[in-house]
């Protein structure tokens, strides 16, 4: 909580951010995820971060060497446009799934459908996102 609270004072005054609370919300993600890649390095184990980015690896191709600025962009973009054309509720799940990291457990309670058939709509919504990234030519 203290290292993401430091980013968020240090990072503020260069760029102002236009929604203080998505800007926050980011800085505090990544920094939960560097200590998540931190400790992953010292023992293997399986987590919801782990198994929310496996599940998303079959949609947007993973590169190990660094994405160059325009194509984050345009990846960004491209998944900004998506997530524009999904249902509100599976918008939602979406991202408490693949943003938040959220459980299957807890999404499905908190949206009121069952475990399977949330599995079933992200699996679908995938699908999805993967055939939108073809047709960008960003898969």
């Amino acid at each position: 909580m203290n290292d993401s609270y430091l980013k968020v004072w240090n990072s503020i005054p260069p760029q102002v951010p236009k929604i203080l609370k998505a800007f926050v919300a980011r800085i505090t993600r990544n920094t939960a995820l560097n200590i998540y890649e931190k400790r992953k390095a010292s023992k293997r184990c399986a987590s919801e971060v782990a198994l929310s980015l496996e599940e998303l690896e079959e949609c947007l191709e993973g590169r190990d060497n660094v994405v160059s600025e325009i194509e984050r962009k345009e990846i960004m973009k491209a998944l900004d446009d998506f997530l524009g054309t999904l249902d509100k509720k599976k918008r939602i799940c979406f991202v408490q799934r693949y943003f938040y990291l959220e459980s299957l457990d807890d999404i499905a309670g908190r949206n009121d459908i069952s475990g399977a058939a949330l599995r079933t709509m992200l699996c679908r919504t995938r699908t999805e996102l993967k055939e939108f990234m073809k047709k960008r030519g960003l898969f």
